[in-house]
C-alpha cells in the first residue's frame, strides 16, 4: 500500500515537472518588470531565479498533495520556504529584515494582461510604502498548463516612518496613463524594404506625470493588422504602425515610395515585379538569377525582345499575383538576330520551367529569317517545361520563321500561337488570332519539315535526364483554343524532291506537326493552308486531321492537327 502510494507521488510530481519544464514566463516577465522596474523612488525591483524555484517547488509541493493548483495549498508551501514576518498589504509597516509576498495567479496566456493583474494589485502598495524607508522586491513567474502564477517578495531593509493618514488622503496608486510612438522624420523604405523597429521611440507616461522610455523589447509591434516581425513592404503608400504595451497602444504613420528598380527580392527569393518595366530590369540584370527564379507580377508590363536562349533557358516560374492575369506587352528588339517570343526557350531535357496566368499582348511582328534551324511563338520558341492558362492576342502582328538556303536536310521549321516546339506541356491556353498570321516557311534540301500550329508548331517527343538515365515524355496541348479571321500557312520548299516520307508543309488549328503520342485537344476557326514545292495551297476543311493534297503530295492542313505521325 505504501508503494503504491509512493508510486503515485512520484508519478503526480513528474506530471507536474513535464509541464512546468522549459518555462518561466519570460514574456509576461519582461512586461511586469518593465511596467514596476524605475517607477519607485525607494523600491528596487528585480527579477529572481532563486525565488523562481522556490514558486516551482511550491507548485510541486502542492501537486504531490493532489491539490493541483489549488492557491491556498500553494501559498501554505511558500510560507514553510520562504516565511513573512509581515502580510504584502502591510509592507510599509514591517520592521528593518521583515520580509512578505503575494501570490497571483492568471488563467490565460497574454503576457501583457497577466502582467497587468499583477501590477494592479502591487502597484498600490509599492507606490505607498514611506518614502523614507527603503525596500528590495523580488518577481518570479511560472506557467502552468492552466495559466500563469506571479510572485512578489518584498524585504525591508530601513524602515520607514508610518502615517496614518484619513482614508480621503491616501494618494492614487501610480498607473500607466498614456503611450505615445515617434518615428523618423523622413521616410527611405520602398517596396520590398524590410522594417527597422529601431527608428521608433516609445514613452510611457504614467498617472503621477513621470514618463519612461520602454524597450522596444516589450512592445508588441504591428503593421497594418500584421506582426511587424521581418515585415516587408509590398505596396507604396501610407502604412500604420501599432504600438502595445501595459495594455496602452499608440500608432505611427510612416510613406513606402516605389522601388526604383522596378523589383523587389523577399526572403525566400521570390522576385516581385512591381513597376511597368520591371521584368525587363530584372531580366537585363547580368547579377540576377531571373532565368532560373520564382516571379511573381504585380502589374502590367513592357518588354523588348526575348530573354534568355537555348543554352541559358528559362528554368523558373513566371506569374501573375494570385487572382490577377496581367499583360504583358511584348516588342522586338533592334539588332536582336533571334526574336523569338518571350523566351527563347522554357525548360530543358533536365529543368522544367513554368509559365503561366499571364496575357501576352504583340506589339511587333516576332519573325525570323536565316539559315540556322529556329522555332518561334508568342510564348516560347521551344518549350520543355509548362505553359499554363496564358493568353495571346496577336494584335494584327505575325508570328513568322523563314528558315533555311536550299541545302539543309532533315530539319524543322516550327511557329505557333503560344511555342514554336511543344516538348512539354501547354494547357488552358487560348490565340486570338485577330487579322494576324501563323506562318513556318523552309527551303530545304531534300528533306525537312515546315510547321505551324495555331497553338504549337510541332508537338514531338522529349526526353528527361535523371540521376538514374532517360526518361521519355511526350508533348501535351490540351484545353486550348484558338479564335479569329487569320491565317496560319505552313509552305515547305525542297531544291532536292526525294521520297515523300521526308518531306512534310502541315499546318494545324492547334498543332501543325504531331508524334505519335502527342495528345491535342482543344477548338480553332480561320484558315489554314499547307502547301509544298509550288504545288496549288491544301486547306483545311472539316477534317480534324490533314489528309496528303491532290496535287501537292506532301502538304498536310487539318482542324485541329496538320500532319500526324502513325508509328
Amino acid at each position: 500500500m505504501q508503494l503504491k502510494k509512493l508510486l503515485a507521488l512520484l508519478l503526480s510530481a513528474a506530471l507536474a515537472l513535464s509541464l512546468l519544464a522549459g518555462c518561466g514566463g519570460e514574456s509576461v516577465a519582461r512586461s511586469l518588470l518593465a511596467l514596476l522596474d524605475g517607477q519607485y523612488a525607494n523600491v528596487s525591483v528585480e527579477m529572481d531565479p532563486d525565488l523562481e524555484a522556490d514558486l516551482r517547488q511550491a507548485i510541486r509541493t502542492a501537486e504531490s498533495e493532489n491539490a493541483g493548483d489549488d492557491a491556498a495549498a500553494i501559498r501554505a508551501a511558500l510560507e514553510t520556504l520562504l516565511g513573512s514576518k509581515v502580510t504584502f498589504r502591510k509592507l510599509g509597516e514591517g520592521q528593518q529584515g521583515d520580509t512578505a509576498f503575494d501570490l497571483i495567479f492568471y488563467a490565460g496566456s497574454d503576457p501583457d494582461k497577466a502582467a497587468q493583474a499583477a501590477y494592479s494589485q502591487w502597484n498600490p502598495i509599492l507606490s505607498n510604502v514611506p518614502d523614507d524607508g527603503k525596500y528590495d522586491t523580488s518577481l518570479a513567474m511560472v506557467e502552468t498548463n492552466s495559466g500563469v502564477w506571479m510572485l512578489v517578495k518584498a524585504t525591508v531593509e530601513k524602515a520607514g516612518t508610518v502615517d496614518k493618514p484619513d482614508k480621503d488622503d491616501e494618494p492614487d496608486p501610480v498607473t500607466l496613463k498614456s503611450l505615445t510612438v515617434t518615428g523618423p522624420s523622413t521616410t527611405n523604405y520602398e517596396v520590398g524594404d524590410k522594417f527597422d523597429p529601431n527608428v521608433l521611440t516609445v514613452t510611457a507616461t504614467y498617472s503621477n506625470g513621470s514618463t519612461k522610455a520602454i524597450d522596444l523589447t516589450q512592445c508588441t509591434l504591428k503593421i497594418n493588422d500584421q506582426l511587424a516581425e521581418n515585415y516587408q513592404f509590398t505596396s507604396t503608400g501610407q502604412h500604420t504602425i501599432t504600438v502595445s504595451f501595459g495594455g496602452q497602444t499608440a500608432t505611427v504613420d510612416i510613406t513606402v515610395s516605389a522601388n526604383p528598380h522596378g523589383y523587389y527580392e523577399d526572403t525566400d527569393g521570390t522576385y516581385f515585379v512591381t513597376g511597368s518595366n520591371g521584368l525587363q530590369k530584372l531580366f537585363d540584370t547580368p547579377e540576377s538569377d531571373a532565368l532560373s527564379a520564382n516571379i511573381i507580377l504585380k502589374t502590367d508590363q513592357t518588354v523588348t525582345g526575348t530573354f534568355g536562349d537555348f543554352l541559358n533557358p528559362f528554368t523558373g516560374t513566371l506569374q501573375s499575383e494570385a487572382g490577377k492575369k496581367y499583360t504583358i506587352t511584348l516588342s522586338s528588339k533592334s539588332g536582336q538576330t533571334r526574336t523569338l517570343g518571350l523566351f527563347d526557350q522554357v525548360g530543358n531535357s533536365r529543368y522544367g520551367g513554368t509559365v503561366k496566368n499571364l496575357k501576352i499582348l504583340l506589339a511587333a511582328d516576332i519573325s525570323f529569317t536565316g539559315d540556322t534551324q529556329n522555332c518561334s511563338g508568342a510564348v516560347a520558341g521551344t518549350n520543355y517545361g509548362t505553359i499554363q492558362n496564358c493568353d495571346v492576342d496577336l494584335n494584327g502582328y505575325s508570328i513568322t520563321d523563314t528558315y533555311g538556303d536550299g541545302t539543309g536536310t532533315g530539319a524543322r521549321c516550327a511557329v505557333g500561337g503560344i511555342a514554336g516546339e511543344n516538348q512539354g506541356t501547354i494547357r488552358g491556353c487560348s490565340v486570338s488570332m485577330g487579322a494576324g498570321k501563323i506562318a513556318a516557311k523552309y527551303y530545304c534540301g531534300s528533306g525537312g519539315a515546315a510547321a505551324a500550329g495555331g497553338i504549337a508548331g510541332s508537338n514531338t517527343r522529349g526526353f528527361l535526364i535523371g540521376d538514374f538515365g532517360f526518361t521519355a515524355t511526350n508533348g501535351t496541348v490540351t484545353d486550348c483554343t484558338v479564335t479569329g479571321s487569320g491565317t496560319i500557312t505552313a509552305t515547305l520548299t525542297a531544291s532536292s524532291p526525294g521520297e515523300y516520307a521526308t518531306k512534310i508543309a502541315a499546318a494545324g488549328g492547334l498543332v501543325g506537326y504531331n508524334d505519335s503520342d502527342g495528345a491535342v485537344s482543344g477548338t480553332y476557326s480561320g484558315t489554314i493552308t499547307a502547301q509544298y514545292n509550288g504545288g496549288g495551297p491544301v486547306s483545311a476543311t472539316d477534317n480534324p486531321i490533314g489528309n496528303i493534297g491532290a496535287g501537292n503530295n506532301c502538304a498536310y492542313a487539318g482542324t485541329k492537327i496538320g500532319y500526324q505521325v502513325t508509328n
